[in-house]
């Protein structure tokens, strides 16, 4: 994100910021929220608002969801809104077992394309399983499959019974004209990594009501984007 912005969100916080670096592969979404919990003191009292990227916004779920199922002890943690980028909701076909080495392809090409470092963790990481053929051991990736028994139970849920509904908001993007591709299917919008209509689709839970889509941004330039973050700065100053 350019250091204005970053400043800007920032300052409409007073300051009260965190970042949650969390395992990506190897655990999944359940585990990293369990596992932030354990990193807030026990009794405090949190109301929180989540700015996401890809994964990272099922971590936000499981928050917001199943805080019930949470080890909070005397904690409170209550999630305000969230604001998804690019985050697959209802999942992305590269999480199929069937399709690792489709993934682990597009990571690498995004990497070759724009020499961004963000993909290169994954992608050696990825590789690694692949090569040793222990790619089912990597819970967090197939967490992220349309059909798998993670995103079917989490989108199960109905309305949120442990709080009241967070506000949910979403960026999504197409980066090319849609086309058929052999992984998403013919004129399916993407952002290389996870589909449009995936980021707005929540299952029983509903829609994301507010869910904006840019145009030639990929899955690890969202936060570049100036149209998103002229959003995210908008969604930040709604009224909770």
């Amino acid at each position: 994100m350019p250091a204005e912005a970053f400043a800007r969100l920032h300052a409409a916080y007073g300051g009260r910021v965190i970042a949650f670096d969390h395992h990506t592969l190897t655990h999944d979404p359940a585990e990293n929220a369990r596992r932030l919990i354990a990193l807030i003191p026990d009794g405090a009292d949190l109301h929180l608002d989540v700015l996401a990227h890809s994964r990272g916004g099922l971590v936000a779920r499981e928050l917001a969801q199943n805080a019930a199922a949470l080890p909070l002890g005397r904690r409170r943690v209550r999630i305000g809104r969230v604001m998804f980028a690019g985050t697959p909701n209802a999942g992305t076909p590269l999480a199929d077992p069937a399709r690792l080495r489709h993934l682990a392809g597009r990571l690498t090409t995004l990497l070759a394309a724009t020499g961004q470092a963000g993909p290169l963790g994954a992608v050696q990481e990825l590789v690694k399983h692949l090569a040793s053929g222990a790619s089912g051991d990597l819970p967090g990736l197939t967490a992220m499959s349309p059909a798998g028994a993670y995103l079917r139970g989490l989108n199960a849920f109905g309305p949120h019974a442990h709080g009241p509904r967070p506000r949910y908001r979403a960026l999504a993007a197409e980066y090319g004209p849609p086309g058929d591709d052999g992984v998403f299917g013919e004129g399916v919008g993407n952002d290389v990594v996870v589909p449009v209509a995936a980021v707005g689709a929540m299952g029983r839970t509903g829609r994301v009501p507010d869910t904006h889509v840019l145009e030639r941004v990929h899955h690890h330039a969202y936060f570049e984007s100036a149209a998103a973050t002229r959003r995210i700065l908008t969604w930040a100053a709604e009224a909770s």
